[in-house]
């Protein structure tokens, strides 16, 4: 199975024409910088990341008012940091087609250079490789878009979802340690 696999993904790389080996090392950097965001998020969630403020991570009163301006900047760095990693990700995942595009038309270009050749069967076995080359590299490179944009769509709900929620809680640890005024 691993012998069969390994002569597939080689049979691709040389099917799919000089965009193969850079839309693999494209998709290499996406998928580990969406494992990066995913393992940040799990780390904020169990309140382990170092980039989180202090307070929520732990339970203690807010000792000064000096407190809560840290606790805001600490917070907006956070969000600072989450957004830039999901933004290089776009970035990434909006590149994947376009280098597919580019293979489309290398491809398309040796088959019309095998269809000026005119020269039978062999001529035949050039446009049959040239067309594969543009299929490969067009699939290739909207699979990787897809999936990566799917997973960025899900981490990015996650990272919404937890950012919210250590919101929620800064603000009410934050009103908890101002009581209300007595008229209300």
């Amino acid at each position: 199975m691993n012998h069969s696999l390994s002569a597939g993904l080689r049979d691709l790389l040389s099917d799919g024409g000089f965009v193969m080996p850079p839309l693999i090392l494209l998709s290499i950097v996406l998928f580990t910088c969406l494992f990066r965001l995913v393992l940040d998020l799990r780390l904020a969630a169990q309140g382990t990341h170092p980039a989180l403020p202090p307070i929520a991570r732990s339970p203690d009163p807010l000792p000064g008012g000096e407190e809560a301006v840290t606790l805001l900047r600490e917070s907006i760095q956070w969000r600072l940091h989450f957004d830039r990693r999901t933004r290089f990700v776009r970035i990434l995942a909006a590149t994947a087609p376009l280098l597919g595009l580019l293979g489309t038309v290398a491809g398309m270009l040796k088959t019309f250079s095998a269809m000026s050749l005119r020269e039978g069967l062999a001529g035949g076995d050039f446009v049959a490789a040239g067309i594969s080359e543009a299929l490969i590299t067009t699939e290739t490179g909207l699979s990787i878009a897809i999936v990566g944009l799917v997973s960025l769509w899900a981490v990015r709900a996650f990272g919404k979802r937890l950012l919210f929620r250590f919101e929620s809680f800064e603000a009410s640890r934050v009103l908890a340690k101002w009581p209300p005024p007595s008229s209300c």
